[in-house]
């Protein structure tokens, strides 16, 4: 019961206040400028240069990716070495 009082007292002060309408046509303008929003397009030399940084950013992974493979296969004198100080040399965690 006091919440209902409460509400009714705060509705009642704001009695005073005066209603203000809005200028006219303001809806219709909202309304404009949201249609003129969603007609925005991304320029072309944007797309352009993500396109270029994506296929470029591809091919340079590709290159250090076919790199590190070669390096694997090239490695028998690092692991002969690790075998002659007596390091374990392969990634294996748990080898027997």
């Amino acid at each position: 019961m006091e919440q209902n009082n409460s509400l009714q007292e705060v509705l009642e002060s704001a009695k005073w206040l005066k209603k203000i309408e809005a200028p006219p046509f303001l809806f219709t303008r909202i309304e404009q400028k949201i249609k003129n929003a969603s007609n925005y397009s991304v320029p072309i030399k944007w797309v352009t240069v993500s396109i270029s940084a994506l296929i470029f950013l591809v091919v340079v992974n590709f290159i250090f990716i076919s790199k590190s493979s070669i390096q694997k296969k090239d490695n028998k004198a690092g692991n002969e070495l690790a075998i002659g100080l007596g390091l374990n040399y392969s990634n294996q965690l748990y080898s027997n």
